[in-house]
């Protein structure tokens, strides 16, 4: 190949590995937002309901072992869904951490790619 088939070919290379980096980090970048949204949302609607549940006990159930339990249950099963949402969180960030390494690493596959082109 000659050289300025290579430099046509790298350049074509660059354009497609910046454009495949816009385009995921763009997707991430929505889909964290998208994630964040819903998720804050989901605590706000699993935090009022405990509350509701907490208000409920005081004001309607007497101190009875059978419904402290029964009302416990539910506090645990929004506690179980608010730590199951906020692992989802966690899982997101990191996949944005490693998205953002991998886009890192492919931009410096080019540039090596680039200045090998080059000489």
């Amino acid at each position: 190949e000659t050289t300025a088939q290579l430099e046509k070919e790298n350049g074509n290379n660059k354009s497609r590995l910046e454009k495949e980096n816009e385009n995921n980090k763009s997707r991430l970048e929505k889909e964290n937002q998208d994630n964040k949204i819903r998720w804050e949302k989901e605590n706000s609607k699993l935090d009022t309901e405990l509350k509701e549940v907490k208000a409920k006990h005081k004001q309607i159930y007497p101190e009875t072992t059978a419904q402290l339990e029964k009302e416990n249950g539910k506090k645990s099963r929004l506690e179980k869904e608010m730590r199951t949402i906020n692992q989802g969180w966690k899982e997101n960030q990191d996949n944005k951490i490693r998205w953002e390494k991998e886009n890192s690493k492919l931009d410096t596959e080019l540039k090596e790619v680039k200045a090998k082109h080059k000489q």
